[in-house]
């Protein structure tokens, strides 16, 4: 008796069967596998159609089903398990689904903006790329929460990062029984997606080649990927729908933060995460800030407390309050001695030369934005080097010195250009 014959309750499992039959009839015959075109001028049936049976796209009309498994060697015993394992199925499919599997993360807290990108997303197949902790899982899971009910056989989601093997993880979302080799999971999972309407989020994937054997080949199921990888293949070859974020616009970064005062952790977290992709929040949010130090001073973060100290000051310069100002930021330059990564220790800098900027320091400002330049290019990122770049240019632009600003100013230019995907 085979294997799992009593288990079986869909046209993929089946399938899988009646290919297992295949594979034992060849070993028996010390033959090749039987190809379709053989077995269809056999049965008399078309190439097309034994194909759909054998990938389990199509359920095979009982006659049909008996001619096909005793072509394929099954024994008096095992064509009798069959057929009614074939009856099953066909049973199954008649009652209505009443679950379907919804693996989606619940919908990020406080999630602002990109209403234009929510708006355009309508591919079958959609790459969401940019830098890391630009918000490209948060707006990914936003939309599939937003469109979950167009899809009634279910949602998955597959963070890839750490994914083995993602075609059987995604084959067991769907309920499916997995086959033992690997390329026929990858046929089972295109398969079922194309008879089934799925959507599936693949997060952090690392690049095209690991998403492609994941991706539909027909139907009506939709793939969103998020990605640091422009994903160009999938672009070029298949038509992928691409969007590639930059940070927010500020009044949007705003409103995140002050969605966020109310729950210091998920500020905190916020923060780290968008920080590096940042200049400096608007001098109007004191309440933000405050916030964000307060958690950042109960969990040690001397990163997010140094530049939360530095915005406060800029805030309170702003209002005119010049020796609040001064005090805030002498406390962040104190703060600093305890920030020890290079990247933070450059994060921190920017935001002190800005600050010191706006109380007319210039120097101390100049000088604490060349050590962040420092930094910015021993580590390679490039993000942050032409934003000091051009926070450099500008500091001597304020000051008249035009020939000083102008490699500054070229050089973020060109850093903008090696950075494009």
């Amino acid at each position: 008796m085979m294997d799992g014959v009593e288990d079986v309750t869909t046209t993929e499992q089946l399938a899988v069967l009646l290919r297992a039959l295949r594979r034992r009839h060849a070993r028996s015959q010390n033959d090749k596998e039987l190809t379709v075109r053989e077995i269809a001028a056999k049965s008399g049936y078309a190439v097309g159609r034994v194909s759909e049976y054998l990938s389990g796209v199509t359920l095979p009309p009982t006659d049909r089903f008996d001619v096909l498994i005793g072509i394929l060697g099954a024994t008096a015993k095992e064509q009798a398990a069959l057929a009614t394992a074939r009856d099953r199925v066909e049973e199954t499919r008649r009652r209505p689904r009443t679950t379907a599997p919804m693996q989606l993360p619940p919908d990020v807290h406080g999630f602002v903006g990109r209403e234009d990108v929510l708006a355009a997303i309508s591919g079958s197949i959609v790459v969401v790329s940019g830098p890391a902790g630009i918000g490209k899982t948060a707006l990914a899971v936003r939309w599939a929460h937003r469109v979950a009910d167009r899809f009634p056989d279910g949602v998955l989601y597959l963070e890839l990062q750490d994914a083995e093997r993602p075609a059987a993880a995604l084959l067991r979302g769907l309920d499916v029984n997995l086959p033992d080799e690997p390329d026929e999971r990858v046929s089972l999972l295109r398969t079922t997606l194309a008879r089934r309407r799925v959507l599936v989020v693949l997060d952090n994937a690392r690049d095209a080649a690991q998403v492609l054997p994941l991706l539909p080949g027909a139907g009506r199921s939709a793939v969103v990927v998020t990605s640091r990888d422009a994903m160009n293949d999938l672009v070029v070859k298949y038509g992928a729908q691409r969007f590639v974020l930059d940070v927010l616009p500020w009044e949007d970064v705003v409103q995140l933060l002050k969605n966020l005062t109310k729950a210091p952790e998920d500020l905190l977290r916020a923060f780290r995460t968008m920080w590096p992709h940042a200049a400096h929040v608007e001098h109007g949010c004191v309440e933000v800030f405050e916030a964000l130090l307060a958690a950042a001073e109960r969990e040690g973060d001397h990163v997010i407390q140094v530049q939360a100290l530095a915005q406060l000051g800029a805030a309170h310069n702003h209002a005119r309050r010049f020796a609040k100002a001064l005090d805030l930021l002498e406390r962040a330059r104190d703060q600093y001695a305890e920030v020890e990564d290079h990247a933070g220790r450059g994060a921190v800098m920017a935001s002190l030369g800005i600050s010191y900027a706006g109380l007319g320091r210039h120097d101390e400002a100049l000088a604490i934005t060349y050590k962040a330049l420092a930094l910015h290019r021993s580590i390679d990122e490039k993000t942050a080097l032409r934003r000091t770049l051009l926070q450099l240019g500008n500091l001597h632009l304020d000051q008249g010195r035009t020939t000083e600003a102008a490699p500054f100013l070229l050089e973020a230019r060109d850093v903008l250009g090696q950075s494009s995907p």
